[in-house]
């Protein structure tokens, strides 16, 4: 997904989370994990190639 499908997915997903917080985070470590509001574990890595978002659960 892209950065605004990543946004959008991050604030349905996990509605404490900072989107702007998180974009910034996965761009300079590359990755990111959270919990979602299920209790359920997401990590999310950053092809900076393609500039995808990928998330893994």
């Amino acid at each position: 997904m892209d950065e605004a499908q990543f946004r959008k997915w991050l604030k349905q997903k996990c509605a404490s989370a900072d989107p702007d917080e998180a974009f910034d985070d996965i761009k300079r470590t590359g990755r990111i994990s959270f919990s979602d509001k299920a209790g359920r574990v997401h990590n999310v890595v950053y092809a900076s190639v393609h500039e995808l978002f990928v998330v893994q659960w």
